[in-house]
């Protein structure tokens, strides 16, 4: 593998592969990791391995995770591959801390996403086995906040900005597929004219589901 910070230059099997902008946020050498490969995720996101110089894969704990979060404002989803320890909790809890404040749900910290094995309607897909469409976390997180002239207190909503996940394990083949939207392309791309950012900024929703009563009180 090749860093390509140096002159914007990457290769790649020995070859000229691409260009790319200088930019610190692709140095790892001050973490402890001199070898990275970069590779764009067409239409976006960022594949980050450590590079083949590694005899054996380095520890998740040299990722360096306020460049990860940097990346990830215009490259995400950001997906690291080839690291170990990443099944480690405590270390998993760290490495989110490094990137900012940790925002608890209720269930804690972490929420380990797997099937429940319930159908009732007191789980919701998140927990089962069933297709999860168009889902964006953290839009049911509501917190106190208090009016410093009035007193008043409100329920404002509190979503993550950022989301970190790993996977324990490799889904069987031709299924647990993920996709990513991305906002920002999402909003370049949207047609016709009508459909502007203005226009949807006035829409409201509501949802009426058992299974996330809790969460309303939080």
């Amino acid at each position: 593998g090749a860093l390509g910070h140096r002159d914007g230059g990457v290769r790649r099997h020995g070859r000229p592969h691409h260009f790319r902008e200088k930019s610190p946020l692709f140095d790892w050498s001050d973490s402890g990791l001199g070898d990275v490969d970069f590779e764009p995720n067409f239409p976006c996101g960022l594949i980050i391995r450590p590079g083949a110089s590694y005899s054996s894969a380095p520890s998740a704990r040299l990722i360096p995770m306020q460049k990860v979060r940097d990346l990830s404002v215009t490259m995400s989803p950001v997906v690291l591959r080839g690291f170990s320890d990443t099944l480690d909790e405590q270390l998993y809890t760290e490495k989110g801390a490094e990137a900012g404040e940790l925002l608890p749900w209720s269930f804690g910290i972490i929420q380990k996403v797997k099937d429940a094995g319930i159908t009732t309607k007191m789980v919701n897909n998140v927990t089962s086995n069933e297709a999860m469409p168009f889902h964006y976390d953290g839009v049911f997180k509501f917190g106190d906040r208090e009016d410093p002239v009035t007193g008043e207190v409100t329920k404002v909503q509190l979503p993550p900005a950022f989301q970190f996940f790993s996977a324990h394990a490799v889904a069987p083949e031709g299924t647990g597929y993920t996709l990513f939207a991305s906002s920002r392309l999402f909003w370049k791309h949207l047609a016709p004219k009508k459909y502007s950012l203005e226009r949807f900024s006035k829409v409201r929703w509501g949802m009426n589901n058992e299974g996330l009563k809790n969460l309303r009180n939080i």
